[in-house]
């Protein structure tokens, strides 16, 4: 075994530093030999591949990542793959005394067992960033991820995407005291008989944070998020949009007998065929919600079922509810604080599938004085995005010679079918601009020729392709630069 002393700077997040670096496939042909190999903060750095096992980190905390570790390029992402062929799971976190590993720059798919289909994980607190969590299957609970036994993972740019479960939590499901804390990710598209994106229960405790959570589906409750059991569930900056409860109730949420805080969330276009489309409330329940956008959801912004004493409790604050406090439906007992700040007025989107605020929005500068400003240091809006002038459009240098090769952005980012993508070169060279989605296909190039020193800007028609999240990559001689875009329709 060649182990080399660590001589790489891990950049883009804050890592644990490791006694050595086991390289994969080079030391060891596999991901599994090379985490039992390695000591604690050790970091096993796996190289471009799909490797077709099932992971466990028994009882080590050790740094396992790709190439997108050492060089930021969200490329390795896509193109490094645990790949379970259906037999078991990706990736197991298992172990009677608690650790912290950390997995990062991955695509985890394939997975097929009884709880868990991407990640299982119980009695330990990983760190989990930069993955994509993709077409995995649970024949019970937790399609995505399943978390258990006062787990607390920390999940950062995660994207868990079209995952399913035959019972509850299509993306993920969380249970028995387990906090899963989620920011910058996204749970999308992915379905359960119970909380399409997410199943809280038994006193889970998850906080999300600049998270959205759109297009899942149940055919029973809570199409994006269902809360159960004494669930305590606390969101800041949270998109629920255009998720379905097909046969029962809570089209965005679902909740009974557990507490929700919404602070600044967007809850739109969720839809039932039975109760609460925008969120459905039974039991001894605690809904508070503060600076948030309910609207456009398929019968009733809430439903409260109500349930023995004491009441439910539901708290609403400065937000823009759709048709106002009539929208509010409350059947048994429940009590309704309807307290200063709420309005009734069109929040004005971008479109119907862009929930950021446009400039005449009602929503600026209307939510809670008291609330922590806006980062454009004004008084909190409404909704899951504050509204900024500047929104989607890159800044631009006026310098004519740039120094550097370098995506500068794409705006408008969300977009719907055209974005213009701006880049700069420093010198004169063949170059390329390729488009790719998130399993790293190549989705089309838009060019492939010789260009000159400078700013340039080339449009991308999308009219053809899904939405969905996409990677566009620069390449000029062996130097690539990669970005993300979001494509909705």
């Amino acid at each position: 075994m060649k182990l080399s002393h660590l001589g790489l700077i891990l950049i883009m997040f804050p890592m644990i530093l490791s006694a050595n670096i086991i390289n994969v496939p080079e030391d060891f042909e596999s991901i599994q030999a090379g985490i039992d190999n390695a000591e604690n903060r050790d970091t096993v750095l796996v190289q471009p591949g799909t490797y077709n096992e099932q992971i466990s980190f028994n009882d080590k905390s050790v740094v396992v990542g790709s190439l997108f570790i050492t060089t930021g390029d969200e490329t390795y992402i896509s193109q490094t793959i645990i790949d379970a062929e259906g037999e078991g799971r990706p990736v197991t976190f298992d172990y009677e005394e608690p650790r912290r590993p950390t997995l990062s720059g991955f695509t985890l798919t394939n997975g097929s067992t009884e709880n868990g289909g991407g990640i299982y994980c119980s009695d330990y607190s990983p760190i989990l960033n930069h993955l994509i969590i993709t077409g995995n299957f649970a024949e019970a609970d937790g399609g995505g991820m399943f978390c258990s036994r006062q787990t607390v993972p920390t999940l950062s740019n995660v994207t868990i995407v079209n995952n399913t479960a035959e019972g509850q939590g299509g993306g993920i499901y969380c249970r028995d005291s387990s906090g899963p804390r989620i920011t910058n990710s996204s749970i999308v598209g992915n379905s359960a008989a119970s909380g399409g994106g997410i199943y809280c229960n038994t006193s889970a405790s998850p906080t999300l944070i600049d998270v959205v959570v759109s297009r899942n589906t149940s055919l029973s409750l809570g199409g994006g998020i269902a809360c159960t059991a004494n669930s305590i569930v606390r969101m800041t900056r949270v998109l629920i949009a255009d998720n379905t409860a097909e046969q029962h109730s809570g089209g965005g949420i679902y909740m009974s007998a557990s507490e929700l805080e919404l602070t600044n969330v967007t809850l739109s276009r969720n839809s039932t065929n039975g109760e609460g489309g925008g969120i459905f409330i039974i039991g001894v329940s605690i809904l508070e919600i503060t600076n948030s956008v309910l609207w456009g959801n398929n019968n009733h912004q809430v439903h409260s079922h109500g349930g023995p004493n004491p009441p439910a409790e539901i708290t609403i604050s400065y937000c823009d509810i759709d048709e106002g406090q009539d929208s509010i439906y409350i059947q048994g007992n429940a009590n309704l604080e309807w307290l200063e700040g709420n309005i009734n007025e069109d929040p004005l989107f971008v479109n119907i599938s862009n929930y950021h605020l446009t400039q005449d929005s009602p929503c600026i500068d209307a939510g809670d004085p008291n609330s922590r400003e806006d980062p454009d240091y004004t008084r909190a809006d409404m909704g899951a995005f504050y509204f900024d002038p500047d929104y989607g459009i890159p800044e631009i240098s006026n310098n004519p010679f740039p120094s550097e090769f370098e995506i500068i952005g794409n705006y408008p980012n969300p977009f719907n079918s055209t974005t213009t993508i701006i880049y700069q070169l420093p010198e004169m060279g063949q170059v390329t601009l390729s488009v790719y989605d998130l399993n790293g296909k190549l989705i089309t190039t838009l060019f492939n020729n010789e260009q000159s020193i400078g700013i340039h800007q080339v449009i991308w028609n999308a009219l053809d392709i899904p939405s969905g999240e996409y990677l566009y990559q620069l390449k000029a001689g062996s130097v690539l630069r990669t970005s993300k875009l979001i494509l909705v329709k």
